[in-house]
């Protein structure tokens, strides 16, 4: 019995640190945005890509920027210039875009 409890504590302490560095990659994008100058933000999200961006912008001093929420890319307005993806969507085809994937495992649009 004690094993199994070794192993659910091992398990629960990766995943913590997993998440821990998924919110971290997420701040520390929106953050270096915004200290290049970007003071409107348009994220993509649901479910727990939306959780996990939440937790990222929680403490976080973005003053003067907009956030705009979306679930899906097609939500998007067309003046956006980046959009900010934390969903698994599929990026409709739009000039001028530039698509940057806020969690792991996400490729960059080319």
């Amino acid at each position: 019995m004690m094993e199994k409890a070794r192993k659910s504590f091992n398990y629960s302490a990766w995943a913590l640190r997993h998440l821990k560095s998924v919110v971290a990659r997420i701040r520390n994008i929106l953050l270096s945005e915004y200290r290049a100058g970007r003071r409107e933000f348009h994220i993509v999200s649901r479910d727990e890509g939306g959780e996990l961006v939440q937790m990222a912008l929680d403490g976080l001093d973005l003053g003067g920027a907009r956030v705009h929420r979306h679930s899906s890319p097609g939500d998007v307005p067309r003046h956006a210039d980046a959009v900010f993806l934390a969903a698994r969507d599929r990026r409709p085809r739009r000039p001028g875009i530039r698509w940057v994937p806020l969690l792991d495992g996400d490729d960059p649009a080319p």
